[in-house]
């Protein structure tokens, strides 16, 4: 499993900005690449999340998975810097991604709707 340590990649204290998402897509498309559709996106360090944001990192995922012929097998979203709502859970649907809550891992996120 590949990982990305955001805070490293994008020194902000909330992410917001579907801009600032697309700012990491050459480091994700080379994670998708590296972890062979896994990857561990390390959010330490951020303290908020906003949908725009998460719904542009799913869209550059899912695009990385293409361009690389890597099934999007596995993405863990480590520290979250936001509790998963049910916001964040429709966001990953629309995109055919199921999110669950792993207690003390953090979010992961597979294909498939659910």
């Amino acid at each position: 499993m590949a990982v990305i340590r955001v805070h490293d990649l994008i020194p902000l204290r909330v992410l917001a900005a579907r801009g600032t998402a697309r700012t990491i897509g050459a480091a994700l498309e080379a994670a998708m690449r590296e972890g062979r559709g896994e990857v561990l996106l390390d959010f330490e360090g951020v303290e908020g999340l906003a949908p725009s944001f998460l719904d542009e990192l799913l869209a550059i995922l899912l695009e990385a998975a293409s361009r690389t012929g890597n099934q999007l097998r596995r993405v863990v979203i480590g520290n979250p810097p936001a509790r998963l709502s049910s916001k964040f859970a429709a966001i990953g649907r629309g995109r055919g991604l199921r999110f669950a809550d792993r207690a003390g891992e953090g979010w992961e996120i597979t294909r498939g709707t659910g």
